[in-house]
């Protein structure tokens, strides 16, 4: 059966707008795969985001590589201090 909308594993950047979560999602599914299905769209665009394409190439700034750490460590601080909730 044909959908108006991409499939949420399926994705490119021109594409990345027309992803949705399915209205059929099955809510029993583990956490960390309604995780990979609800941000499926904001992964899809960080990975081809300009500060990306720089990090991946090693042309990103230094000043711009600390702010992506600092992100980086505040998110990963939340995963540690939860996963021991």
């Amino acid at each position: 059966m044909l959908s108006k909308t991409k499939d949420i594993n399926e994705g490119s950047p021109e594409d990345v707008d027309e992803m949705d979560i399915p209205d059929d999602l099955d809510l029993s599914l583990p956490i960390s795969t309604l995780l990979k299905i609800g941000t499926k769209r904001a992964h899809v665009k960080a990975e081809h985001s300009d500060s990306a394409k720089a990090l991946v190439q090693g042309t990103l700034g230094l000043a711009e590589y600390i702010r992506w750490l600092a992100v980086l460590w505040r998110i990963y601080r939340w995963v540690t201090i939860l996963a021991w909730l």
